[in-house]
Formats: C-alpha cells, structure tokens, sequence
C-alpha cells in the first residue's frame, strides 16, 4: 500500500483555483495501484499526463508507485475546467479522446480515463474502440 500523497501545503485559498481531491481522484489512485505491475513491467512509463485533477496527486502518486519523486505537475485552467466538463461532462473529455491515440502513445501506452456515470462511460468505451480500436477495462468502485 502506498500512502496518498500529502496535500497538506494545500490551504483553503488554493481550492479556489484547483480541483480538490475527491472521492474520484481516489478511485482513480486504487486503479493505478491495483495496475503497478502491469506499469511497471508492459508499459514502463517515461512520461506520464495528468489532466484535470488541478492538485497534482495523481501525478505525485504515480511517481511514488514507480520511484519518482520528482513527478512534473503543471495546472493552468481555473477550477470550473476541472469539474463542469460542459454537456453530459464530456467537453474535455471529448477534445482529449482523439488525442489519446496510438500514434501519440508508444506501442506499450496505456491510456487510464475516469468518468462517471454521468460522462456515459460505455458510450466512450464504444467509440474508444470503433474509432481507435482501444481495448477497455471497466473498474468500478466498490
């Protein structure tokens, strides 16, 4: 078990301009640990990107599963771009899905996407696989 990463240099005021960490940043740091061997031994990470979160801890915490405490954060966008993805929540994710294709990522890069039910996950599993043949795994929370 690795720890969560410590926010406590986080104060109230900078919750205004980034995304708290929420019960969504951590599912999504359980799928990552869950995943460590299989991104440590098949993908082997050399740059990994984190969009949306605002406070850096997926970022922080991927760079703990591999040995790096030096992981590059970088959050421009104000709050609402972190949380009000326009209709169904979809704006962001909709402009990155093309992005995250096989000509961006190596031949061993893997793409990790949280949604909710609202964003219409088997909706973008759908066109994940009809337009870049994306294999896809559903990790729900317990």
């Amino acid at each position: 078990m690795f720890p969560t990463p410590n926010l406590d240099h986080l104060s109230s005021k900078d919750y205004e301009q980034i995304y708290e960490p929420s019960e969504d940043t951590f599912l999504l740091l359980d799928a990552l640990e869950s995943e460590i061997t299989f991104i440590k031994n098949e993908i082997n990470p050399c740059i990994c990107l984190e969009i949306g979160s605002g406070s850096g801890c997926v970022s922080t915490f991927l760079g703990q599963l591999l040995g790096n405490n030096s992981a590059n954060i970088y959050s421009e966008n104000i709050i609402e771009k972190a949380w009000a993805g326009g209709i169904n929540g979809r704006e962001v994710i909709d402009m990155i899905l093309p992005l995250a294709n096989k000509n961006l990522l190596s031949d061993n890069g893997t793409f990790y996407l949280l949604v909710i039910s609202d964003n219409k996950p088997d909706e973008i599993r759908e066109r994940m696989w009809e337009q870049y043949q994306f294999h896809s795994e559903r990790a729900e929370k317990n």
